[in-house]
């Protein structure tokens, strides 16, 4: 037990050794830096061209293509039915919180809320 102890010990003792004779900064100058690489980093600069490199050339569009109806270019019947029924089964932004909003509270249906009884 005692062999060990003075093993793991040793191996400590050198992991330090190597760690401070490996370059590596010390804790003191790592927390000063903002734990930052390096003693003085900087963030290297990355300059961006405003426009493209053929920008002049006439072959080359800038502006963007339409592409709202981009399955109108098979010229399928029924691929344009399918999308015009998923459309119209879409629901708008405030259906579609009801029915969360409907889930979570375990509540019924808002039209079942509404029935007015005549006595």
């Amino acid at each position: 037990m005692r062999l060990v102890k003075r093993y793991s010990l040793c191996v400590v003792g050198l992991m330090i050794l190597a760690v401070s004779l490996s370059g590596c900064t010390s804790l003191q100058e790592y927390v000063q830096n903002g734990f930052k690489v390096g003693p003085d980093y900087g963030r290297p600069p990355a300059p961006v061209a405003q426009n493209w490199i053929d920008v002049g050339d006439p072959r080359v569009r800038t502006e963007s293509d339409e592409h709202s109806q981009w399955w109108r270019v098979f010229n399928d019947p029924a691929l344009d039915s399918l999308v015009c029924s998923a459309y119209l089964q879409n629901l708008t932004l405030r259906q579609a919180g009801m029915r969360v909003r409907e889930a979570s509270c375990g509540m019924r249906p808002a039209t079942k809320l509404l029935t007015i009884h005549s006595s």
